[in-house]
């Protein structure tokens, strides 16, 4: 028994130890997919539950790696990131569809979990996202399209937690992430909005 657990051990730390070798200092990538997004709303200190809208994502990513011995990497990038939320009112039958386009600067900390052929990695991450409004219309039914950041609108500064995993397969990368927004978003001082998003992506790293 105590043979086969040092086997065990040793090869534990051979594999450690080739892993650590293979490791990249630094990862670049392009990445592209879409979001499912929404918010959470309160109008008068009333929940207004709005529909959720379909966007795209794209951008380029780097990773740094921390330590030489351990897979876990710094990430951050530039993505463009176009989300908003669709409000409906039954009883006016009015509906309000606010496009908000954003770029994102994610700062986030990934760790690598590598497959046994050391070409597959399962790397879940969590972190913070910042992102600056820079454009989007939003239009009532009947009336004309605004821009989203106009003044009562929506204000440009957004940030939160961001939270996923992804996975790579050699030196392609499929991930699904979650945004959690903290900032109220709305300049309405009559209304709370933060920014929920689903985005899922793929990409390639170099």
């Amino acid at each position: 028994m105590k043979k086969i657990l040092l086997i065990i051990v040793s090869l534990s730390v051979v594999y450690a130890t080739a892993t650590a070798q293979d490791l990249k200092k630094d990862i670049f990538g392009v990445r592209v997919g879409f979001n499912l997004s929404t918010a959470t709303m309160l109008y008068q200190d009333s929940k207004v539950t709005p529909d959720s809208k379909l966007g795209i994502n794209l951008g380029f990513s780097y990773q740094r790696l921390l330590s030489t011995g351990t897979p876990v990497y710094f990430e951050t990038g530039l993505f463009f990131s176009d989300e908003g939320i669709k409000i409906k009112n039954e009883r006016t039958h009015i509906t309000s569809n606010l496009d908000l386009m954003y770029l994102k600067i994610p700062l986030i900390l990934n760790y690598h979990i590598a497959a046994l052929d050391n070409n597959q990695a399962i790397k879940p991450f969590a972190g913070l996202y910042l992102s600056h409004g820079i454009g989007g219309k939003s239009k009532k039914t009947g009336e004309t399209s605004i821009n989203s950041f106009s003044k009562g609108m929506f204000n440009t500064f957004d940030f939160g937690f961001k939270l996923g995993t992804g996975l790579a397969v050699s030196k392609f990368y499929f991930c699904v992430t979650y945004e959690l927004g903290l900032a109220n978003i709305s300049a309405d001082n009559e209304t709370d909005a933060k920014n929920r998003n689903w985005a899922f992506s793929i990409g390639y790293n170099f």
